[in-house]
């Protein structure tokens, strides 16, 4: 399904992102008395931090919170692994009026608490070339692994602007 100018519907991809979760999230392992359960104020946390760093540091910033193979979903298909990542992004950090931050508004982490989700919102700015700042606003979906050094890092990134007028 796709708009009237050919830009996919968000809804399928949407849709593969939850599937994903409701399976990454599923209870995989038997929490003991002395196991502690998942927090998901840690993931806010984390998540909170890749904001500020990507604002402090622009595109390495960014590219440093995925992992190896984390990918985010664009328009036209996937981006893989930090090489695409920062090479699609390096532009628009590149540009002096760009900016982008995000506040997470929940968050989740699975009962084996090495996988979990972060939903919030977004706000990029640019300027056009009259001189006007450009907001574009939306709702996020981030999915994050914690690595074996303990450290969360992100495994998909999904933005869905809000509808035009909204």
């Amino acid at each position: 399904m796709t708009h009237t100018d050919g830009r996919p519907h968000a809804v399928p991809t949407i849709a593969l992102a939850v599937a994903v979760l409701a399976i990454g999230c599923t209870p995989t392992t038997t929490e003991t008395p002395d196991t502690p359960p998942p927090d998901p104020e840690e993931l806010m946390e984390a998540d909170r931090a890749f904001d500020q760093e990507t604002a402090r540091t622009g595109v390495e910033g960014w590219v440093a919170a995925f992992a190896e193979n984390g990918v985010m979903l664009r328009p036209g298909g996937e981006v893989r692994g930090h090489e695409a990542i920062r090479e699609i992004m390096t532009p628009a950090f590149a540009d002096p009026g760009f900016s982008l931050r995000w506040e997470p508004r929940f968050a989740d982490v699975g009962s084996g608490g090495d996988l979990g989700y972060t939903v919030g919102r977004y706000l990029r700015q640019t300027v056009s070339a009259e001189g006007d700042t450009v907001r574009a606003e939306g709702q996020y979906t981030t999915i994050w692994k914690r690595g074996e050094d303990g450290a969360w890092r992100v495994v998909l990134d999904l933005g869905v602007p809000d509808p035009e007028g909204s």
